[in-house]
């Protein structure tokens, strides 16, 4: 049976996974609000969350935003992932993908399959999506490690001459699982190529209206089961020229129903149990009282692969049992997505005559809601040329919280001089929706500098110039605030030492016994409790004694000293210096001397060459 079917606009696949027509894409009753669509696209230019191959897809966890649970852990994340394979396909993926390292359940799964635009019309379609590999030794196109996968609408061809080559794998341990509506042929030469290779002790394996042909080992081949309800449930397949074509092994635990075997050397290995309505061109062969054996199917092309029933047939058509209301997997469509009704043929395809009216799809989707924890929905109706309304439940895809708010304007910049080189600022901090960065700080009109706290200190600026200062505040998405209003300041005069004005000191030692200049002392002109010492020469020392020159102690011009403390420099000739003994900040030398008692004696010495002489200069004031 031919299906002409109007493709969907390839941008609407971008945003969603849909159920087209009445293809059977998978049997479960969706909650739709977990699922997450990714994409796997020939070209995914200008489409979100896509992946060019299925084993990239598989590779990211189909996108899925995982929160706090463990990557891969649908349950715990309350998901379902969605391969959804979209678009034109030029060439073939030709990469394998195993399904692994995934937490299922029966309500967190995962689920491949493909829209109109990539899906074949129920022969292999080189337009359309088709993984071509050349597995090698116990190698498969796709390998299923996890339980709870449903795949449907894809064409696998194995391709080389290695033992042991599969379309679909699926090992031990891996229950759940649902292939429909797929079409896997092989070329390969090698022995035990197997289109389809399912484990013995598998629960709930599922194949319906599927395509095999070409293996040369069996188009189907499992284990033993003999479980009251059947762990391998065969409905509607078309298999042909495989050595086996259905070898599932005996027992009630394998139902074969309304199957074609055709041009095998053993069509239906095994009894099959309770199942019927079986047709094998080998004699007493397929299982069942309806089962029709030793007859020859007529299809469209058999040699060039199209397995639809010609319209010649006779044994196939209407020859079936109505399965829309199985206990154990109900269904009511083709491998076209054309509906089975009234007897139904046997096979993967339901023979209608003339070719069916196209249903133009028309979409209406609501815009994506706003993303809320990783994940926004929307929701989409189809209303088909074929008077069909499909309502399809929310949609839900991964997403990014985008930050375009910049921070607010910083507020009260203020600007404080230090001195001749250096201006501090200092404002109340912004606050952002998301939280702020940084600062950035303008000086004159061009960006100086950036500051992660409320303050910033611009140093190496010129004395006595005016500045003009504005902050702007800044996110790590890039949005920055408006510019505070500007302030302005201007650095402190370059600092001198002002001449020395001679003081009248009450009284001046100098030894002089060496013939060394003068210390001269001075009070200071601005502070009368602070006296100067100017030296004539090189090389001299400045030591303090406070007991008329009995015990020394050297003094330095650290702000936070005591007049104890030594200062650890040389006096040079011709400088002004102020010997800080108490506090001083302007780095200069200078003594500091107490208040009481008065009058207070304050003597150097110079302690330089030649060794062991000393000469005493002393001052003492009131």
């Amino acid at each position: 049976m031919h299906k002409i079917l109007s493709a969907l606009p390839q941008k609407f696949f971008s945003i969603l996974a849909l159920s087209l027509g009445s293809f059977i894409l998978f049997y479960f009753t969706a909650q739709a609000q977990t699922e997450v669509v990714g994409l796997v696209r020939q070209n995914c230019t200008g489409y979100a969350n896509c992946y060019t191959s299925l084993s990239a897809w598989e590779t990211a966890y189909g996108g899925v935003s995982f929160g706090a649970c463990a990557q891969g852990d649908l349950v715990c994340a309350g998901r379902i992932a969605v391969a959804q394979i979209d678009g034109a396909w030029t060439n073939a993926d030709t990469v394998g993908t195993t399904i692994d390292g995934w937490t299922t359940d029966a309500t967190h799964y995962i689920q491949i399959s493909t829209t109109q635009a990539a899906r074949h019309s129920g022969k292999w379609d080189d337009g359309k999506y088709r993984i071509i590999t050349s597995p090698g030794i116990t190698g498969s196109a796709i390998r299923l490690n996890e339980a709870n996968v449903k795949i449907s609408g894809l064409q696998i061809l194995v391709q080389g001459t290695s033992n042991y080559a599969y379309g679909i794998y699926v090992p031990s341990g891996s229950h759940n699982v649902t292939l429909s509506e797929n079409i896997i042929q092989s070329t390969n030469t090698g022995a035990y190529g197997h289109g389809v290779l399912v484990s013995q002790g598998l629960q709930n394996f599922r194949m319906l209206n599927s395509i095999i042909y070409n293996f040369t080992q069996a188009g189907i081949e499992g284990g033993y089961s003999n479980n009251t309800a059947p762990d391998y449930v065969i409905y509607n397949n078309t298999i042909a020229r495989s050595l086996k074509c259905y070898f599932l092994g005996y027992g009630s635990g394998v139902l074969y129903r309304n199957n074609i075997a055709q041009d095998c050397g053993t069509g239906f290995d095994g009894s099959g149990l309770n199942s019927d309505y079986n047709i094998s061109d080998l004699a007493g062969d397929a299982p069942g009282t309806h089962s029709k054996n030793s007859t020859s199917v007529l299809f469209v092309n058999e040699t060039n692969g199209d397995y639809h029933l010609s319209s010649s047939d006779t044994v196939a058509k209407d020859a079936g049992t109505d399965l829309s209301a199985n206990s154990y997997l109900s269904f009511s469509t083709d491998i076209d997505g054309q509906t089975r009704s009234g007897v139904w043929d046997i096979g993967a395809d339901e023979y209608i005559g003339a070719a069916p009216p196209s249903c133009t799809e028309s979409w209406t989707c609501a815009e994506w809601s706003a993303c809320s924890g990783s994940t926004q929905t929307r929701t989409c109706t189809d209303a088909n040329a074929c008077g069909t309304v499909t309502n399809r439940p929310a949609l839900s895809q991964s997403c990014s919280t985008t930050d375009t708010q910049a921070p607010s304007v910083p507020t009260n910049l203020t600007a404080t001089v230090i001195s001749s080189s250096q201006i501090n600022l200092s404002w109340t901090a912004s606050t952002d929706s998301v939280g702020v960065t940084g600062y950035r700080i303008y000086r004159n009109g061009t960006q100086i500098g950036t500051s992660a706290v409320a303050s910033y200190s611009n140093t190496g600026l010129t004395a006595a110039t005016a500045y003009s200062f504005t902050v702007a505040a800044y996110d790590a998405a890039g949005n920055s605030s408006a510019q505070t209003n500007a302030v302005g300041a201007t650095t402190q005069p370059a600092s001198s030492t002002p001449p020395p004005t001679i003081q009248t000191l009450v009284s001046s030692v100098d030894g002089g016994t060496l013939g060394i200049p003068r210390w001269k002392m001075f009070m200071d002109p601005a502070n009368s409790n602070r006296l100067w010492a100017l030296v004539a020469d090189d090389h001299d020392q400045l030591l303090l004694s406070n007991d008329g020159g009995v015990s020394w102690t050297g003094f330095t011009d650290s702000a936070s000293q005591t007049y104890a403390s030594r200062y650890a420099g040389e006096i040079r000739a011709n400088i002004d210096y102020h010997a800080s003994l108490a506090g001083d900040s302007s780095g200069n030398l200078f003594v500091v001397y107490p208040t009481s008692p008065s009058p207070y004696a304050l003597y150097f010495r110079r302690i330089s060459a030649p060794a062991n002489a000393s000469s005493l200069i002393g001052s003492e004031w009131s």
